[in-house]
Formats: structure tokens, sequence, C-alpha cells
């Protein structure tokens, strides 16, 4: 090639270069604020990074030779083998596989894929918000909503760590982008990329690729409507191409989950969707600095303040478009308004009903997975609300962009020290399903052959492989009669090799789970697989004599056929791509309105924004770590909204706790948080948190939560008290649903710990009792009592307490009592415990019966009184041998430690109700 030539050339890159969009540079250089803390040795110590990491490393394993597609994963499940990768999308491994074998260990290459995806959710979300309004600046603030959205965050940062959902989320805009462009250019050529990209999410998450196909596909519909001539339209097909291309893996995934323990019962049995609600309080947290001393900081699943006042903005804009134009922004900005709105619905508790009704649902255990689908349509609107504003270009969208860093930066400083992996092996693999009983890296063991009844919780091979044994030997040593021999002539992930001698039959024990897939072979002829009852292990019948043994898991008829699906769809496409080359001229894509582009030749203060952008993000956001995170002294938790400290015998202190409200309706819910100390490491137990809400008269238990592991319920983000050390402090979450017609009174509320080893409960340090009671709630009235019969305005007085009785109903004899109803309030709660008496005097002032008690017989005493609350409660004085005649019935209160009576303005300590005969009868 000549200089010439060369020179063009440069000068047409260099020509490329300066046309290209800037917004796109702005927008991946603002995710250097979150890709900033990861540049640090070590990765997020998260609640399911470690999970995917050790999968990666399993399916690395599996790829021996003559396995094109893992399948099988034979070192997970304690050695016995696990069919993950038939369920398990692969796409996330693939990529880190690919970044591993550049040279980069695994944790870098894990690393490196965590930043694939933040950059992968702020471009989408911009080349997406950019083509549908035509706006640079909307199309920026839609990127930084997106990447920023604190649920983003949790998973990349701080708690989550579930990597093939942050994946599949960050793909969606890209499908949409792609869909976008295919209706607009009615081009094949888009169709097949919004398919590929759909493939994508499809090979990321079966979940999120199940709710977020409803989307594609009426969008697909609302941009390309059908018309009254019938005519296939190009995107139509997005969908259904990206169904067969992933055909090899979805396919085997929905048929095989019946050879399997995937069912819902299990799910709801061992992790109910229904307590995983987040509450709606929650979805619109503020988000508050995050705790340096906690193991566990508290990251509220919320959608952000800022996201929702702006994506508020936007519905209003979109609202007035579609009265006033353009409509074609408007309607496609408001499905997205109906998607968040609905992913936010199914997120809430109140739709309980339809989780009920749509068993597939229930099998996702997290109804807030959804949030990541309700990022995507507040995006979408708040690129709407910048849009819609006729101002300078640039400056709503930048004084937004400022909020949004401001709402959600606590979230962008990792508290939790990060965990260095290295280039872990298959001994830390074995490790890590030993210590944190996660069989098969999962949390459930769902994907168990249905004939393993009793799940393992260890095994030799788990220990062999520990130990540096890269293969331990899966054949049974101990199932070989006397004088037989078996020597090992080769073994892979997917393949046994054995040379039997016997001088009897016998029946041989394989130490590897049964699957559809295992075929064995004798001497080059199929043998029947039996499964042990109980252990789900294979077992072989083996007659005597010398044979060559050949166990292989091989793909079943429906793994091929739908794997040539698969493979045919994408010959298909390729020759298409070949046959028709007018595609390349045809579809270049849609011409983009006018500002839809910033070209970096126009624009020299480009460079100057890109320089603020990462000066600001590794000079000036680590200057500002102290203002936005804490660091609580020992002993203390910080953010507890009442600190104490109760000792408990085993060397835990209670050192705070939060309550959500201190006045709760009956069939609400209480929110109680406990923060746990532990002063002694390591605890030997797993010990369970408990919370009851009790009566304060005989201590019934009308609500209760109990953690089975410390921690936050709603997310499992969980930490057992073997893991705990002295150094932090645990956040520890429970959720008391109260029930319907609850008294309207007073209830305890009383923390302990179980020993579940000891079938127990944990002592004070003190010895004095097993519980504690840390506050007193009250029940709301639903209903004001019924109207006292009779009124009265009697206010009895004490060292500024006020109790009125305002009204009585007449007395009754039952029996041999006397019974009346008294009606009671106080403008504001005593600060004393009063007693109340009954007397009756006879005429001559004589007392000849009396009853004292607290009111209602000490359920609500008179320092847990709601001010106003106007209180009923029956009463009764024991008659015995009263003799008939003519009695004032006379009430009053006291102060129970001292004695004192209440006085009324007149300076009565008493109150006559009324006179009462008593016959003889």
């Amino acid at each position: 090639m000549s200089e010439l030539q060369i020179s063009k050339n440069t000068r047409a890159v260099l020509s490329r270069l300066k046309q290209t969009d800037a917004g796109l540079l702005i927008a991946g250089l603002l995710t250097l604020f979150i890709i900033q803390p990861l540049l640090r040795p070590g990765l997020p110590t998260t609640a399911d990074l470690a999970i995917h990491l050790f999968r990666t490393l399993e399916y690395e394993q599996a790829w021996s030779p003559g396995v094109i597609l893992p399948r099988w994963s034979a070192n997970l499940g304690f050695g016995y083998g696990y069919p993950l990768f038939i369920f398990a999308p692969p796409l996330p491994y693939w990529l880190a596989i690919l970044f591993h074998s550049l040279g980069l260990t695994l944790e870098s290459a894990f690393k490196a894929l965590i930043i694939l995806i933040i950059l992968l959710y702020a471009i989408g979300m911009y080349l997406f918000a950019r083509d549908l309004f035509g706006r640079v600046d909307a199309a920026l603030t839609a990127a930084a909503t997106y990447a920023f959205a604190p649920f983003a965050l949790r998973e990349a940062l701080l708690v989550g760590g579930n990597i093939p959902q942050y994946l599949a989320i960050g793909l969606f805009p890209w499908t949409l982008w792609a869909v976008t462009r295919a209706a607009r250019a009615r081009s094949w050529g888009w169709t097949v990329a919004a398919a590929g990209f759909y493939a994508a999410v499809m090979l990321s998450h079966l979940f999120h690729v199940f709710i977020f196909t409803p989307v594609v596909l009426l969008y697909s519909l609302l941009l390309a409507p059908p018309s009254r001539r019938p005519r296939l339209r190009p995107v139509w097909l997005a969908v259904p191409l990206g169904l067969l291309l992933t055909a090899f893996f979805w396919l085997p995934a929905f048929v095989e989950r019946a050879y399997t323990r995937a069912r819902a019962e299990v799910y709801l049995q061992r992790s109910p969707f229904y307590l995983r609600y987040p509450r709606w309080q929650e979805l619109i947290a503020w988000i508050e600095p995050l705790d340096a001393r906690a193991a566990n900081p508290h990251v509220p699943l919320t959608l952000g303040v800022v996201t929702l006042a702006l994506a508020g903005l936007g519905l209003v804009g979109l609202a007035w478009w579609a009265i006033r134009g353009p409509r074609r922004l408007a309607v496609p900005g408001l499905f997205f308004g109906l998607v968040a709105g609905t992913a936010i619905f199914l997120t809430l508790p109140v739709s309980r009903p339809v989780w009920e009704a749509i068993p597939i649902l229930q099998v996702a255990e997290f109804p807030w997975r959804l949030l990541g689908l309700a990022n995507l349509g507040l995006a979408v609107l708040c690129a709407a609300a910048v849009a819609s504003v006729r101002a300078r270009k640039g400056s709503i969208a930048l004084f937004w962009l400022v909020l949004v860093l401001v709402s959600v930066a606590p979230v962008l400083y990792p508290v939790v020290g990060f965990t260095r992996y290295g280039d872990p092996t298959l001994a830390h693999l074995a490790g890590y399903e030993r210590r944190s009983q996660a069989i098969g890296t999962t949390t459930l063991g769902e994907y168990l052959p249905q004939t393993v009844a009793n799940p393992p919780t260890d095994s030799p091979l788990a220990a062999q492989m520990e130990a540096g044994d890269p293969q331990p030997e899966r054949l049974d040593r101990a199932s070989l009669p006397p004088g037989a021999s078996a020597d090992r002539l080769a073994q892979t992930a997917v393949t046994h090799r054995y040379r039997l001698q016997s001088p009897t039959g016998f029946t041989l024990r394989v130490r590897q789970f049964y699957y559809p897939g295992w075929q064995a072979r004798l001497d080059g002829r199929p043998l029947e697989i039996r499964v042990e009852p109980e252990t789900g292990l294979m077992l072989l019948d083996i007659p005597p004599g010398e044979h060559i043994l050949d166990l292989h898991f091989a793909d079943t008829p429906l793994r091929t056929a739908s794997g040539l699906v698969s493979l045919g769809t994408l010959a298909g496409i390729a020759a298409a791509l070949v046959v028709r080359r007018r595609w390349a001229a045809a579809d270049r894509g849609p011409e983009t309105a006018a500002g839809a582009s910033l070209p970096l030749a126009r624009n020299r203060r480009v460079m100057a924004v890109a320089l603020v952008v990462i000066i600001a993000a590794f000079w000036v956001k680590p200057q500002l770590r102290p203002l936005l995170t804490r660091q609580s002294p020992p002993g203390m938790a910080l953010p507890a909204q009442n600190k104490t400290t109760i000792a408990f015998a085993n060397g835990i202190q209670l050192i705070g706790f939060d309550l959500s409200r201190q006045v709760v309706k009956p069939g609400g819910y209480l929110q109680v948080v406990l923060y746990w100390q532990a002063t002694e490491a390591p605890i030997r137990a797993n010990l369970q948190p408990f919370v009851h809400l009790d009566r304060l008269d005989d201590f019934t238990t009308v609500a209760d939560a109990t953690n089975y592991t410390p921690g936050d319920v709603t997310t499992e983000s969980v930490l057992p008290t073997f893991h705990w050390d002295t150094a932090r402090y645990v956040r520890d979450e429970h959720d008391l649903d109260l029930p319907d017609g609850l008294p309207p009174i007073a209830y305890a509320v009383r923390v302990g710990l179980i020993d579940p080893h000891q079938g127990r409960l944990v002592r004070l340090a003190d010895g004095t009792s097993n519980t504690v009671q840390l506050a007193v709630v009250n029940v709301q009235p639903v209903d004001a009592p019924p109207p006292p019969a009779r009124r009265l305005n009697a206010a009895f007085t004490l060292n500024g307490d006020t109790i009125r009785l305002v009204g009585f109903d007449p007395p009754t004899r039952q029996d041999d009592r006397l019974e009346f109803a008294l009606t009671w309030q106080a403008d504001h709660r005593p600060a004393q415990e009063y007693t109340i008496f009954a007397q009756l005097l006879d005429l001559q002032q004589n007392l000849v019966a009396s009853w004292d008690s607290p009111p209602l017989e000490g359920a609500y005493p008179t320092t847990t009184w709601l001010a106003g609350q106007a209180i009923r409660e029956t009463r009764f004085i024991p008659l015995g041998d009263a003799p008939p005649g003519e009695y004032r019935l006379l009430v009053g209160l006291y102060d129970s430690a001292s004695g004192q009576r209440m006085v009324t303005p007149d300076g009565a300590d008493f109150a006559e109700l009324e006179r009462v005969r008593i016959s003889g009868d």
C-alpha cells in the first residue's frame, strides 16, 4: 500500500472520529465514578459474586476435550456432580473466560466483566434515549439515571454481586435501541442485531428475559403496528429469531426442570417470595451514608428520590405532548411509564395475588428483582422530562445529572473490604462449597436430581479436592468384592474409563449423581445404570471376569435437537447476510433527528468536560469519602435510632435498635432492626435472633419474626453468627405482620436469641432472663369505642398528669359481683403508672366492697396510653357478703408507686358515679 493511500485512510479515520457523537464519550466517562473504587485490589465482598466466580472456574474445568458446550459440572455438589450448566445462562461465564484467556487472573477477569457491564448500562441507555427523543441532553440524563440507579450500584459494588442479573439489565436498552432502529428503517439488518441483543439477555438471566420479553414484543408492535394490508414487518421477528438462536439453552433448561427439585413448591417452602417484598417506604427512601464498621451496611431498595421526582416531571411532559404533540414521542414515552409502573406494582406486597396466580414468578424468589425493569422505564421518563423543556441545551441536564450523583453518592463508596481471589483453584471451590453449604453454588440445591432424597452436606470427594487433588476418583472402591481390582484409565469432567477384574459378579457404586445423559458401556455394549435409593448415586451390575467400563455424560436427543435449531438459525442468518449484500447498503440505520448527536469536531469544550469528569472521579470523589461515609466508634452503631448495651451469655451484645413506628394499625407491619456486636469470636453455633410483640398483662405473643440467619430477610443478605468478628457489628432486620382485629392497647417489643443446637434460648449475661424488652408500641384504634351511656367530665390530676373519666355504663349485677364500664381519656400520655380503684360505700360512708387494678387488668398501663384515645374498660367489684341495701359507687386513681391519689379540680380524690341498690336475691 502506498504512502498516499495510507494518508487517505488516516484522514478518513480522523474524519470519522471527528463526527463521532461526543455524548457517547461523556456517557462512558460518567461511569468512572462507579469504576473508580474497583481499581483497588480484590473484588467487592457481595452476597453472590463468589458464587459466580467459582462457577466460571468450574465452567472452564467442564470444557474438557470433546465437550463443545458444557452441561455437567463434575466438581460441584461436593464432587458428586451437578447439572448446573443446563440451567445457568452461560454468557457471563463466557465473557469472564474470554478475559481470563487474555492473561488476566480470574479475579481481574471478573473485574473487567463488571466494568464492561457498567459501560453497557450507560452507553446502551444513551443510544436508546438519543434515538427515541433526538436530544443528547435527554440521552445523557437517561444514561446517568440508569447507570447510577441505586439497585444497579447495589449489585455492582455493595451487596448483590449477581453478575448475570446485572448483565441482563444492562442489555435491556441495547435490545430496545436495535428494535427502534429496525422499526424506523424497516431494516432486516437491525432486526438481526435486535435478535442478537435479545439472545444475549436470554443467555444472561432467565427471569429477566421472562419479564423483558413482553416489553420487547409490545414495543415492537407499538413502533410498527399491523396495517390493514397484511405485511411482514422485520422488527416483529426480533424475538422469534432470538428464541431460535438460544434454543440450545432455554429449551433443555425449561424441559429438564422436571428432572430436578426446581419446583415452585420447593421455592415456596425454602425461600418464599412473600417474605421478600420491600415496603413502599423503602422504594422512596433517601440513601444515608454507609457505616464502615457494619459487616452488612444497609443499602435500601430505593428507586432514588431524585429519579422519581424527575420521572414525575417526565410524565407531565409526556401528557402535554399527548395533548398538544408531538404524539410520536409521547406514545413510546408513556409506554415506558406504564412499564415502570407495572414493575413497581409487582415489586410491592399488593401484587401478591398476581405472584400466586403465576407459579413461574414464584421461582424468582425476590419480587424486588423487577426494580431493574422499573429503572429502565424511569430512565426513559427522566429523558422525557429533559426533552420536554425548551431550555438552553445542557443546562437542565447538567442540573439533574449533579442531583442524581449527589443523591446516590453514599453508595459509590464500598465500605466493606474487598476480597482477594487471585486465580482460585478447585481446592478453593471445594472449600467454598463446604463452608457455605451452597450445594452446587445454589442456595436451595434446586438443581439436584429428584432421585437425591437426602442432599449431602459434605463428601470425601470434596475433602480430597480441598486437600489439593484435582481429580478425585469417583469409583467407590469399598464396593469392590475381595480379590477384585479397578484401574483408572481415563477421567475427564464427563468421562470415566476403568479396567475391572473380579472373580465374582458385584454391584459397583459410582460416587456421581445420576442425571439423564449419563451412559454406561461395558466392553463396548450398553450397560444399565441403576440409581441408589436416597443418595441418587449410580449403581452398575458388573459380571465376573475382566472388563473395560466406560461412563460418559452425553447430550440427550432434546439437547442435540435444540442445539441443531440454534446452529441452523445462525447458519441461515449468516447465509442471508452473504447472499443479500444489499443489506449492507440499505441498513445504515435511520437518520437521527437534528441535535441528536454532538460531533467532536464542533465541540471543543468536550475535552474540557472530559477532563473535569476524570478529575472529579479520581481526585475529588476520594477526598469526599469522610463526608459521605460513617465510622462508628467501637461498641456503638451510629445508624441505630436507639443506643443500648444488652449483653447475652454467649459473647454477643445488642448495641442498638430501630423501630419503624411507635403506633401501628391492626393488620399492618412493624419493622424492628437490631444491631448486634460479638465480644467473643468465633461463635460456635449459628444463633437465631427473634423479635416478639407481647401483651403486657400475660405476655401472650401476638406477632413474631425469627431470622434463622441474622441479616436482611427481604434481600437474603444474611451473615451467620459463626462468621461474626469482634471488629464489626451486624444489622439484623425483622418484619412483624400484625393480625387483623388486634385490640388497640400497648404491646411490648421483646428480643432474644435461640441456640438451635442446644434447643433453648440464650440467657442474658446476668442470668436474670432469656429475653429483653426493648420498647412498647401502640396499636391504633380502628373504630372509636361505643359511647358511654352516661357522660361525665371528671378530670383527675397529679404531678402534671391529667386523666379524664368521660363516662360510664350503669352497673349490673352478675352473680356475686357488680360490673360496669368506664371510658377514660388523657390529652397527653401520663408520666406515671396509675391504678384504678372502684368502691362501694354504704350511706354511713363505710367501705363495703372494692377492687383495685391497673387499666384493663394490666394490659394497658397509663404510661403507654395514646394521647386522645378513648379507652373503654369493663370493671367489677366483688360483692362478697355485702348486705342488701343502697350504696354509693365511687371510682378514682392513685399513683401505683406512692399510693397518692389523683384529685379533681374541686379537691375530691374520687368521682361518684351513682347510687346502687343491691337486693337480697
